[in-house]
This record gives C-alpha cells, sequence and structure tokens, in this order.
C-alpha cells in the first residue's frame, strides 16, 4: 500500500460505486454522483460485487458450492518455533504455496510484512 501511494494511487474506502464505463477511458461513478476516470480499475468489492455484475452485464450472485473453508493466522514466531527446515523455506517465501488434491486444497501465504501467515485448508464434503 505504501508503494502505491507513493507512485500517486488514490485509495477511497467506503466508496459506493453505481457504475463502471468500459470505454477507452474508464471511468467509475460513486452513489454520490462523482465521475473517477482511472488507467486501472480494481473490483475487489467481495462476495457480493457490484463490478462482476457491471462487468457479466447481468446479476451473478455468490453460488453456494457447498465447500468447507477452514481458515487460520498464526504468527511467524509460532511457526519458527517448530524449527522445521520445510516451515522455515516456507517462511522465506513472499508468494502463495498451494498442495492441491482430489476435492481438498491448502494455501499459504504471508501477510502483514511476513509477520503473519494465512493457512487456509479447503475440503469438498462427501454428498451422498
Amino acid at each position: 500500500m505504501d508503494h502505491a501511494l507513493s507512485l500517486g494511487v488514490e485509495i477511497r474506502l467506503g466508496s459506493d460505486v453505481t457504475n463502471v464505463s468500459f470505454s477507452n477511458a474508464p471511468t467509475v461513478t460513486l452513489s454520490t454522483g462523482e465521475s473517477i476516470a482511472a488507467d486501472v480499475i480494481v473490483g475487489a468489492d467481495g462476495l457480493w460485487s457490484t463490478i462482476r455484475d457491471l462487468i457479466l452485464k447481468r446479476p451473478s450472485p455468490p453460488i453456494e458450492t457447498g465447500d468447507l473453508a477452514y481458515r487460520a493466522t498464526v504468527s511467524r514466531q509460532e511457526l519458527e518455533g517448530f524449527h522445521d527446515p520445510g516451515i522455515d523455506e516456507l517462511l522465506n517465501k513472499a508468494e502463495v504455496t498451494a498442495w492441491l488434491g482430489p476435492e481438498k486444497h491448502c494455501v499459504f501465504y504471508p501477510v502483514r510484512n511476513k509477520t503473519q501467515y494465512n493457512l487456509v485448508l479447503l475440503s469438498v464434503p462427501t454428498h451422498t
């Protein structure tokens, strides 16, 4: 975020987008009526995304998948306490690590400048 701000990026929180123009000069219209032109528009508005609906030109509500996600945030200090070379190797990566398997996967990645790590375990329940 600091780097983005140093490049002149303006970050606006709590801004409700009502429309996006995908023309040669992209613009975002806010609920206040303000129109903002941008070189890049990032639609990171979550599960009930307005941007997704605008891009698809139709309502696109979230779909229940039945997947189960277990999430944990663990401090670097706790992970270093295992004194495990495999864990130490993961702690020195800046990218996402994923383990994929049939009907399940695991994702591990650093947050907070590598002082904390997110672990997400995903499983698809067995349907009978």
